[in-house]
């Protein structure tokens, strides 16, 4: 913020510091979730995923340590979206336009090595998708609530099998791990 403020002498707003256009954000924002939670509900029984999150692996066991990990990630996520959405994607825009979408897209697939590999591929369509969503509504906010509701719904969910040591995908699956929250 210091550097689009004092050494581009430009607003924050204009790196998508805004709620923008707040209809179609909250709108899409949604349906990405929705998308997103039966997907991480596969994705989870995976032994890449159930073995790398929660990163923090007492939050596994632990709500309160849980809770202050998912702050955390909330506050990291607004950087990682700002950065990538708000600063790059707007910053190169006046010169790319929209093959920014792409650019900014590369870095971001390039961090989420080491990562799971479908997540590291899922990135891919992620950036894009975030991109484009930052450049419909002119903010990365709604880049911040996915991302989040995405990553919150992997710890949550595979902190629920590890506490119920199961990785199944099918109705019985689910009924055992939602159980565990009772």
């Amino acid at each position: 913020c210091l550097i689009i403020f004092f050494l581009l002498k430009d607003k924050v707003k204009n790196y998508g510091l805004t709620f923008g256009d707040a209809k179609v954000g909250f709108r899409i924002t949604i349906i990405f979730l929705v998308i997103m939670i039966p997907l991480i509900w596969f994705a989870s029984s995976s032994s890449d995923f159930a073995e790398q999150y929660p990163h923090l692996q007492t939050a596994r066991t632990n709500i309160n340590i849980f809770l202050i990990y998912e702050a955390g990630m909330l506050i990291y996520l607004f950087a990682w979206e700002f950065i990538w959405r708000g600063f790059m994607l707007f910053g190169l825009e006046e010169k790319f336009g929209y093959y920014a979408v792409i650019i900014q897209m590369i870095p971001f697939v390039i961090l989420h090595n080491g990562k799971p590999e479908l997540e590291t591929f899922s990135a891919i369509l992620g950036g894009i998708a975030l991109g484009i969503l930052a450049f419909r509504t002119r903010s990365f906010l709604y880049g911040v609530i996915v991302h989040f509701g995405i990553m919150f719904g992997i710890d949550f969910i595979s902190s629920l099998r590890y506490k119920a040591a199961e990785y199944g995908v099918g109705f019985d699956s689910f009924v055992k791990v939602i159980s565990n929250i009772f």
